[in-house]
Parts: C-alpha cells; structure tokens; sequence
C-alpha cells in the first residue's frame, strides 16, 4: 500500500512521448510476429511465447533505460487490463438478440481463427492466462515496485523476469523437445481423467532461466542496493528451485500468477 501511496504522479511531455513512441514500436513488433505466424514463418507456441516474452521484458527497458515513471506504466496496464477483461468477457457471454448472435457468431469464428493461429488454440479455450498476466504486471507496479531501485524494487523484477523470460522458455523447450513426460500431483487430484503433462526438459529450462534472470537482475541494477553475499546467491538458488516446483505444479491459465508471486517471496520475505 505504501508503494501506491508514494507514487510519484508528475509526468513529464517526455515520459508521454518516450511512451507512445516504444507502444508503436512494440505494437509494430506484435503485429509483424503475427504476419510471420500467418505465413508460418512461426507457428503454435513459440510465435505465442515470443509475444509472452516481448510484453513481459518491455516494462524492463521503460522503467530502467527509458527512465518512464512506475505511474505511467501503472497507468498503461489499467488500460491494459481493462482492454483484456473486455476481450475476456465478450468471448464468454454471448450477446441476447439473434442478429446479435449471427454477428458475434461470425465475429468469433475470425477471432478464434486469428487466435489459434497465433495462441495456438481457440480464443474460448485460452483460459485466464492473458487476463491474469496483465492483472500481475499491473498488481507488482502499484503496490510492490517503487519509484526507486531498491530492495524490494529488485526483488519484484526479478520475480516477474521468471514470468516472462523463464516460463516462456520453458513452456517453448518442452513443447517442442520435451520427451520425457511426468503428471504433477496437482493434475492428478484437480484433472484425473484429463491430465496435464510437463516435461523434464521444460522444467530444467525454467529452472536454468529463473537462476539466470534473477541473477542478471541484481547484477545490472543491484550494485549499491543489494550487498553481494553467500545469503543472496542462496535465496536465488532456493528461489529458482521453488518457483520451477510451483510453475509444474500450477495450471497454465494462473501459474502467471504462482511463478512471480512465488519468486518475489522468496527473494524478498
């Protein structure tokens, strides 16, 4: 609460230009990934985790190389979300009226043809992962990253680092490598006629990337604000095997919730 209490709420012309211009850069980049896909330049889950992990890192460049205030890009992912939830509430209460419905009929089948060629399955069956990755972001922006590089700030990039660069890779690695498969016990009891595999191949890579993200994390932007210790490199190993256990455990619509809600406890509690 005291991270959304302090926030600093002066923007400057700068901060809305430097904002505007990296969102037509970025909504550029989406756009030409999603021609790609159309044209299977890349297809299924990888062209959907390169778009994972394009969203996910932007905040990243914002807030530490463009200098873009916590409060704008608080601002940004209420839009966001806003925009998501729209999206997310449309695709499961169809409309009353029967002109209503032919239309949304054949607004859906576009759509879910759009989205199952860049998710990878239908709009209807992707769940609450999209809604719940810009509900997080926004969550960790207002009431757990400041203004400032500290502690906190630090733990808090370094736990969505995993959302974003980890789990994709993971997910990307196991899809399209993975071999040897295992049942979480969490699919067994939630699921037991339908299963969710996860792979040993995927999870080593979300193990190796959180390792290799949190510690890139502090090492970029952690000098003078987080003493380098045998305490720090242990809470990152402990905290890159817990997060892993909790991602294979998790359902892909909220593990973008457990993952950087999981890495920023153990980095920071």
């Amino acid at each position: 609460m005291l991270s959304l209490l302090s926030m600093d709420i002066s923007w400057r012309w700068v901060d809305w230009a430097i904002m505007i211009c990296h969102t037509i850069i970025l909504g550029t980049l989406l756009h030409l990934l999603i021609l790609w896909e159309e044209r299977k330049v890349i297809q299924g889950e990888p062209a959907r985790k390169i778009m994972h992990i394009l969203a996910g890192m932007s905040p990243f460049l914002e807030y530490f190389i463009l200098g873009i205030k916590r409060s704008m890009l608080t601002f940004m992912f209420v839009i966001n979300l806003v925009v998501q939830a729209k999206i997310h509430f449309e695709e499961h209460h169809p409309p009353s009226s029967p002109s209503s419905i032919s239309n949304k009929s054949n607004s859906t089948d576009r759509t879910n043809k759009r989205a199952k060629n860049v998710y990878g399955r239908p709009a209807d069956e992707r769940g609450a992962g999209i809604l719940t990755f810009a509900f997080i972001y926004l969550v960790f922006f207002t009431f757990i990253i400041e203004d400032s590089v500290t502690p906190r700030t630090l733990a808090g990039f370094a736990a969505i680092s995993c959302l974003a660069w980890g789990d994709a890779w993971a997910s990307i690695i196991g899809s399209k490598f993975g071999k040897l498969k295992y049942i979480p016990p969490w699919y067994r009891i939630s699921a037991p006629g339908k299963p969710k595999y996860r792979t040993i191949e995927g999870s080593i890579t979300m193990l190796l990337n959180c390792f290799a993200t949190i510690s890139l994390v502090y090492y970029l932007w952690g000098s003078g604000v987080v003493a380098s210790s045998n305490e720090l490199y242990l809470r990152i190993i402990l905290a890159s095997i817990t997060v892993t256990i909790a991602e294979a455990c998790s359902s892909s619509d909220y593990d973008n919730i457990v993952v950087p809600v999981t890495a920023f406890l153990c980095l920071y509690i």
